[in-house]
């Protein structure tokens, strides 16, 4: 849960240099997900979803469950599923 809460929160400032981040973040004292800048990038997210980053790590512990081997045919196949 943290990784996904905490991909959700940095959605805010993904791709932004630490000025740019600064401009548009610098006053807030507790940051909620209403807080986030909708840009061209953040738009396309609902408020306090996360990202394919969170979607590829739960891909990859369901794969861990299916065989903690680590078979990358069976990474492939839950891969490709969620491509789909």
């Amino acid at each position: 849960f943290g990784q996904a809460i905490g991909d959700a929160l940095g959605l805010a400032t993904e791709y932004m240099t630490k000025a740019e981040a600064d401009v548009h973040y610098k006053d807030i004292k507790l940051f909620e997900f209403s807080h986030i800048i909708q840009d061209y990038h953040r738009k396309t997210w609902k408020q306090g979803d996360w990202t394919d980053d969170t979607d590829v790590m739960v891909t990859l512990m369901k794969s861990v469950v299916e065989d903690p081997e680590m078979n990358p045919k069976i990474f492939s196949k839950n891969y490709l599923h969620w491509l789909h």
